[in-house]
């Protein structure tokens, strides 16, 4: 649903099945380690912001509750998906221009307000049950420090990062998502941004 209104919204309805058949058998391509993992899950809820932001045409209290409870509930999956955070912080930037301040700062508190829901209700959860102490050393110390990887040489990172583009699991959706980059771009430099 998420993709299909995305893809609607710059490329029209034929694109919406290529979309959607794309990424579907891109993501049953993938190994066992890679489909098994929440990430996937996380990636739906997160596209699922992107298609709130993306497709209405003024900011909205309502799409920002919702985009920010998504990105909420991707946050407690693992911590470090609070970075998404930054697309109603980005996509309130990019609308200044067109909207008043007023519209705008109800958006950014919309979407903060919908981020600390889940986030609340699980920590208020695990607080009632006297397991606060067990979440926040798993959920806040022990994921982001063994998935950042800090104590890694920044070169070696950044050839990671290269090799996982360039010749792994993500290689065959580059060449899609630069073509999709400079379809949305045809229509929105904002959106492009997203």
């Amino acid at each position: 649903v998420c993709l299909r209104s995305i893809a609607r919204e710059y490329a029209g309805a034929g694109a919406t099945r290529w979309a959607i058949t794309l990424f579907l058998l891109w993501y049953a391509s993938l190994n066992h380690h890679n489909t098994a993992q929440p990430d996937a899950w996380a990636a739906v809820m997160v596209t699922g912001a992107v298609a709130l932001m993306l497709t209405r045409t003024r900011l909205s209290a309502v799409s920002g509750t919702a985009a920010g409870g998504l990105i909420g509930v991707c946050a407690l999956i693992k911590p470090t998906y609070l970075l998404f955070f930054g697309l109603p912080l980005l996509d309130g930037l990019c609308r200044v221009r067109t909207e008043r301040a007023g519209r705008v700062l109800r958006f950014w508190l919309a979407s903060a307000v919908g981020l600390a829901i889940p986030i609340a209700l699980c920590v208020w959860w695990f607080s009632t049950r006297g397991a606060l102490d067990d979440w926040i050393a798993v959920h806040v110390h022990w994921i982001p420090s063994s998935y950042t990887q800090l104590d890694a040489a920044w070169l070696n990172r950044a050839q990671y990062l290269l090799t996982f583009f360039t010749t792994q699991q993500f290689a065959p959706a580059i060449p899609l998502v630069v073509a999709g980059l400079y379809v949305v771009r045809q229509q929105s430099g904002r959106d492009v941004l997203m």
